[in-house]
């Protein structure tokens, strides 16, 4: 992760040294998951309810930097922030709907892309317009849920009357967790007024982990507490391991064998700024 940033710095950096044109802009958009929770639409960036009569809106912003290299290749630095929703409740499929899992998740996104231009668009031009595509690299930073498993008696009791006779309280919590993705996808570029870029476009975000919809816990996910000696009570032990096991089962749901992605659809703004460029052959 360190490495990749550090990438991202000594290219912005020499791109700075040398850029003869330069872009700053924002991107703003919906943000969908391609994961073992919720639709399975690969684009759907639409307000979806997280709860009962709730909609909640799936937001990416970000910020921009372009470097263009000659009227029809470009580089792209990209700072993102988005937020991610599914519910199970709006599936098709019948197995999920009643499942009813769902999730909300917060990713922070450092990439840099190729842009390839399918017409020139980035000479000293008042007007022009292109299709274009993009691909490059990038890390993300995601949260990954903890557990905290406490077993105890329950509230006035000084033993079991049975091996299953206590309580087993869990506790969620999340950390940050850094993984990597290649950006890739297309869009479509409207030069105006000199200096602006307007475009639209669908980015699509594979990644290395399986936990994006939190749909995946692993056993070094949990840590437990044993209160009040409760394990020296004949038979317990082996019903705490039970509970244990059952705790690390429901939370690993659908296919592991596929890694999850989400996507990135949006409008972009760029403003052109510095001497014009010469491209030169």
């Amino acid at each position: 992760m360190r490495g990749f940033f550090v990438f991202i710095f000594l290219t912005f950096f020499a791109l700075q040294a040398q850029a003869q044109k330069h872009e700053l802009g924002i991107f703003l958009g919906g943000a969908n998951g391609i994961t073992d929770i919720g639709r399975t639409d690969f684009i759907n960036p639409l307000p979806k309810d997280y709860r009962p009569g709730e909609p909640a809106i799936p937001l990416v912003i970000g910020g921009i930097y372009r470097f263009n290299l000659n009227p029809q290749q470009s580089l792209r630095l990209n700072l993102d922030y988005a937020r991610i929703i599914d519910n199970d409740r709006l599936a098709a499929e019948d197995y999920r709907y009643h499942r009813g899992a769902k999730y909300s998740q917060s990713i922070f996104e450092g990439s840099i892309v190729f842009e390839y231009n399918f017409f020139p668009i980035n000479a000293d031009q008042e007007r022009g317009h292109s299709p274009y595509i993009f691909a490059g690299a990038g890390a993300f930073m995601y949260n990954h849920p903890q557990y905290k498993v406490a077993h105890q008696l329950r509230e006035g009791s000084t033993a079991p009357s049975s091996p299953t006779d206590f309580e087993t309280i869990l506790e969620k919590s999340n950390k940050k967790n850094f993984s990597y993705t290649m950006p890739f996808g297309a869009g479509y570029k409207y030069k105006f007024n000199w200096q602006w870029i307007v475009a639209a476009e669908i980015g699509v975000r594979p990644t290395l982990i399986d936990d994006l919809d939190m749909a995946f816990a692993k056993p070094e996910d949990f840590s437990y507490t044993i209160k009040d000696g409760l394990d020296g009570f004949p038979g317990v032990a082996q019903e705490i391991q039970k509970r244990n096991d059952r705790l690390i089962v429901e939370r690993q749901i659908g296919d592991h064998s596929n890694n999850d992605w989400y996507v990135f659809t949006g409008l972009t703004l760029t403003y052109t700024f510095g001497r014009p460029a010469c491209f030169c052959d």
